[in-house]
């Protein structure tokens, strides 16, 4: 977690930190940290490891009925 904007540029120093503790198969970002340059490269660099992420936002607000 950062003060940034959007986290596409903290998505690999994070995930070092993450690579410490553990070594994980996937990884589950938010939209936030979505960049194809960025997750093609942690791919490339993990072999192995599959990065997850929402590829387009949805509006906030939506109502029960809207979500049926």
């Amino acid at each position: 977690m950062s003060q940034s904007p959007n986290d596409k540029q903290e998505l690999a120093e994070d995930l070092k930190v993450v690579k410490e503790n553990a070594e994980p198969a996937a990884v589950l970002v938010d939209s936030g940290c979505v960049s194809e340059a960025v997750i093609e490269k942690i791919e490339a660099e993990n072999p192995g490891l599959q990065v997850l992420t929402a590829m387009e936002r949805q509006p906030h607000g939506r109502t029960i009925k809207q979500l049926e």
